[in-house]
């Protein structure tokens, strides 16, 4: 079972604590995946201890929890999603490979690498990677079966084109999205 938590307005790293929780409450998950929360972040040098919260969620409720925030290293900063495994110990992390013009102020990372868990392989995206179907086939030749997008509803684009297109690279690549 995945449970996928849609855009709702995260104002707090509490409020987004809750509303995970109340998904496990509802409901047994091998993954909950949370929207990307830009306003939220944590530091490359403190990720345990920074999302020691999220951690202790993933491991009380037995489940793989992805959450996408910013996160501050080497003086840049990141578009990034960190994977929790059901004993709350950081599995992978993945940062944003793609960008538009629009996207400044964010470092892009540089490989696009897939995690194997004891309900398939995933693999990540955030923001506008989805516009590039390559970064899905990739991630599929390199054995995703799952693949994640996580993204924060911009407030000035048009949001109607996603799901035909979100359903396009799952077909494409022949994969869960």
């Amino acid at each position: 079972t995945v449970c996928l938590l849609d855009g709702a307005q995260y104002q707090t790293r509490d409020y987004a604590r809750g509303v995970v929780a109340d998904a496990g409450r509802r409901a047994e998950n091998d993954l909950v995946v949370v929207p990307y929360m830009p306003f939220l972040s944590f530091d490359a040098t403190r990720v345990e201890a920074d999302l020691a919260p999220f951690a202790a969620l993933a491991r009380a409720q037995g489940t793989y929890l992805s959450v996408a925030l910013k996160e501050q290293a080497d003086g840049k900063t990141y578009a990034t999603s960190v994977l929790l495994d059901r004993q709350g110990k950081l599995a992978f992390k993945w940062r944003k490979t793609h960008a538009f013009p629009d996207d400044s102020g964010l470092a892009l990372g540089d490989s696009l690498e897939v995690c194997r868990t004891d309900f398939g392989v995933l693999g990540a995206t955030i923001g506008t990677d989805f516009y590039f179907p390559e970064v899905y086939e990739v991630l599929r030749m390199k054995g995703a079966d799952i693949l994640l997008w996580q993204h924060f509803p911009e407030r000035f684009r048009d949001h109607s084109g996603w799901e035909p297109l979100l359903t396009a690279r799952a077909f494409d690549s022949h994969v869960h999205l």
